[in-house]
């Protein structure tokens, strides 16, 4: 699944532990199969309960509102059927079913800064961008949220872009409490838009 990825780097392999937690009780898979039974993409969801795994840690959430986070995970879809919305279409019906269980509000995701696919996709399913930091090994990603029962809404008046390699910049209108909740793709970079909650 990720043959023909330009950069391995924005995809971090999960551990056969990773794995078993995913299709076992902490986690749920959806795959997506051809007529002819082709795996065409999986995408998975992770509930870190109270681990240190959590990436609602990153973002200060309490303890109790810890119980109801669950992680988007790996997402990959088939080289042969890439650049058509499986990714984005599978994630939106593991979303669907984890507001339909009533158990989870937050739902959160990290993503290379440098992967537009992914970063695209994940804010068009209503994650903001809400910290920029080093995971996995020193590796720079963006931590992605959405709180279910509070949607985010953005005031146009406040809007700012910048280039994703903007890390200064990008650290400081997050600390200022902007959320990025757009992406697009330049030629030699990705330029995000920040904004101010309404």
């Amino acid at each position: 699944m990720v043959t023909g990825l330009q950069d391995t780097s924005t995809y971090y392999p999960l551990t056969e532990d990773e794995v078993a937690m995913l299709l076992g009780e902490r986690g749920v898979s959806l795959g997506a199969f051809s007529d002819e039974g082709e795996l065409i993409g999986y995408a998975a969801a992770y509930f870190p309960g109270s681990s240190p795994d959590n990436l609602g840690l990153d973002l200060g959430l309490c303890s109790d509102r810890l119980l109801q986070v669950a992680h988007l995970e790996a997402g990959l879809v088939s080289p042969f059927y890439r650049g058509r919305g499986w990714q984005r279409r599978l994630y939106q019906e593991l979303i669907k079913g984890l507001i339909a269980q009533g158990k989870y509000r937050y739902i959160l995701s990290t993503v290379a800064c440098n992967n537009y696919p992914a970063l695209h996709n994940s804010l068009r399913l209503k994650l903001y961008i809400t910290e920029l930091r080093e995971k996995y090994g020193n590796m720079l990603r963006y931590v992605l949220f959405r709180d279910i029962k509070e949607p985010i809404n953005i005031n146009p008046a406040s809007v700012i872009s910048c280039r994703h390699t903007d890390i200064e910049l990008q650290h400081r209108l997050i600390r200022q409490g902007y959320y990025g909740f757009d992406v697009k793709y330049n030629t030699d970079s990705l330029v995000i838009y920040y904004g101010v909650k309404d």
